[in-house]
C-alpha cells in the first residue's frame, strides 16, 4: 500500500489546479480553482468565497493650517470674550483628527489673573473642547506685567471654525498683535485622516 500525496483520488485537486501557487476552494458543491493572486495581494472573502484583492492604500491625508493675530486685540472684560481675528478653520478630513495648539503673550494694566480657553464655533453655540488654561505671568518690569498662554486640544477634522476666548480679572488686558516684536498670537493645526 502507498500514498502519493494525492488526498483526492478521484477529481483530485490537480484536476481544479493550473498554475503554481493555485489554491482549492470548495465552491457550488464542488472543488474550483482558486488562482493565485498578483504580488502582495491579500487573501480575503467577497460575496461568501474567498478572493485575492490589493491591500488597501496606505496613504494618509495630512493638512495644515495656521493664523496670525495681526493687530494687538484689548479687553477690560471679566467674562469669556472672543479674541477678535484670530479664528482658525480645521481642515475636513473623513475620520480625521487635528491637533490645535495656540500660544500668544498679553500684558495688563495692573497685575492678577488672565484667562483663555479654546472652543469651537460649529453649531452656533460654543462648546468648550479644553478646558480653562491660565497664563503664567512673568515680570518684565512692575508697570506692565505680561502673560505668557499656551492651550491645546484635540478635534474632530471636521471643518468647524475654532476661536479663542480671553478675559481679565481686572484692568486692561491687551493679547498682542504681529506688530509686537514676535510676541503676537498665533494658532495652529495638524489635521491627520
Amino acid at each position: 500500500m502507498g500514498f502519493n500525496g494525492d488526498l483526492y483520488p478521484t477529481a483530485g485537486a490537480d484536476v481544479v489546479m493550473t498554475t503554481s501557487g493555485d489554491m482549492v476552494k470548495y465552491q457550488s458543491g464542488a472543488r474550483a480553482r482558486l488562482g493565485i493572486g498578483s504580488s502582495a495581494d491579500v487573501l480575503t472573502v467577497s460575496g461568501g468565497l474567498p478572493a485575492w484583492v490589493a491591500p488597501a492604500s496606505a496613504g494618509a491625508t495630512v493638512t495644515t493650517v495656521s493664523t496670525l493675530l495681526s493687530t494687538t486685540f484689548t479687553t477690560t472684560s471679566n467674562t469669556a470674550t472672543v479674541l477678535t481675528g484670530l479664528r482658525l478653520t480645521l481642515p475636513t478630513i473623513t475620520d480625521g483628527k487635528c491637533l490645535v495648539v495656540c500660544s500668544g503673550i498679553w500684558t495688563r494694566s495692573t497685575s492678577g489673573g488672565a484667562n483663555g480657553q479654546l472652543y469651537t464655533d460649529a453649531t452656533g453655540s460654543d462648546a468648550q473642547i479644553y478646558g480653562t488654561m491660565r497664563a503664567s505671568e512673568f515680570e518684565v518690569d512692575v508697570v506692565v506685567p505680561q502673560f505668557c498662554f499656551s492651550s491645546n486640544c484635540i478635534h474632530d477634522a471636521s471643518g468647524d471654525d475654532i476661536s479663542v476666548y480671553v478675559w481679565t480679572g481686572g484692568g486692561t488686558q491687551e493679547c498682542l498683535g504681529s506688530g509686537s516684536s514676535g510676541k503676537s498670537w498665533t494658532m495652529s493645526t495638524i489635521g491627520v485622516g
